[in-house]
């Protein structure tokens, strides 16, 4: 079972609600803002299901050989989207991206540009709207012997030792103290579909410092890519 670390449930406000009701003791502005509250609490609710729901998902048997920077820059879209459909400015942060044209991975190409989307979100929202400093990202990919590796860098305030330790858990349904708006199931679930590929995700960074996190995907498909032991006995 999973737990929503600092979700509260529509039931007090709309309770409180019906009581005020009765009583003829609520005006508009009341009313205003317990419907807003309900609203936000009903939209997290669903978002922690669709990514819960995510997290869930088996790995396709089927991959193809696909063009990293493709991939980059179809996760790239993604965000700024995302982003921008939430009103959050993105024109104060610098990107960069570096991945050259020949770097290619045997991957079930949704399940990897959704694993990037989750890691390049976290350093976006790492930053504090109020530093009015320079604020970049910088995404590289490249070939490492065997494998291929995907890093994101962010300049933004770093993570604390004792949250970094929490996070390197990839426990799904929790959030830490730096991070206390989220599901807890975004880099859990990047982290499950990178190790079902045959990869990693490591994630480096010290307070005050940015933070890097790194994929690790293997070129070539190995013979024993199909077994997911997290949906087998499901």
């Amino acid at each position: 079972s999973y737990s929503v670390t600092g979700v509260q449930t529509c039931a007090l406000p709309i309770s409180s609600l019906l009581d005020r009701l009765k009583t003829g003791s609520i005006d508009a502005e009341t009313l205003r803002g317990n419907l807003s509250r309900m609203n936000d609490r009903l939209l997290f609710l669903e978002r922690f299901i669709d990514e819960m729901r995510s997290y869930s998902q088996a790995t396709p048997a089927e991959r193809r050989r696909e063009r990293i920077v493709d991939v980059v820059n179809e996760e790239k879209s993604a965000v700024l989207d995302n982003l921008k459909s939430r009103s959050v400015e993105t024109d104060s942060v610098t990107w960069s991206f570096d991945v050259p044209e020949n770097v290619t991975a045997e991957i079930a190409r949704h399940q990897i540009v959704a694993a990037l989307i989750h890691i390049l979100k976290n350093a976006f929202e790492a930053f504090d709207p109020g530093n009015s400093g320079p604020k970049k990202i910088d995404v590289r990919g490249r070939n490492v012997g065997e494998d291929v590796e995907i890093a994101v860098t962010d300049n933004g305030p770093g993570i604390a030792e004792d949250d970094l330790s929490d996070i390197r858990l990839f426990r799904p349904g929790t959030s830490t103290k730096m991070n206390q708006g989220g599901t807890g199931f975004g880099l859990p679930t990047a982290s499950r579909y990178v190790s079902t590929h045959g990869g990693s995700l490591v994630i480096e960074s010290e307070e005050g410092q940015g933070a890097t996190v790194t994929i690790s995907l293997p070129i070539d498909r190995g013979e024993d890519a199909d077994e997911d032991p997290s949906v087998s006995d499901r």
